[in-house]
């Protein structure tokens, strides 16, 4: 069976998510993802959109998970992408 090329990407295939779609991957809402901007997470800014760099945000969401005080987490990767596997 042959994919047709114009056939939309998977979100976990992507390279970068807007917020709507980083909303989506990580199973929060639209603004929670606008209070992560405001603590600084690491994205840009094109226009009206916010697009994250995947690699970045995840390294980003992993540190801050596991920075979090009072807390102690076993393995925070599930719980900050839940259905996503990471290389």
């Amino acid at each position: 069976m042959e994919r047709n090329p114009l056939e939309k990407m998977k979100l976990c295939d992507q390279l970068t998510w807007n917020r709507k779609e980083l909303a989506q991957v990580t199973g929060r809402s639209q603004e929670i993802v606008d209070k992560w901007i405001y603590e600084g997470a690491p994205c840009i800014k094109e226009g009206h959109t916010y697009v994250f760099e995947r690699t970045s945000i995840i390294a980003w969401l992993r540190e801050r998970a596991i920075n979090r005080i009072g807390m102690t987490r076993k393995n925070v990767y599930d719980d900050v992408f839940p259905g996503i596997e990471l290389a």
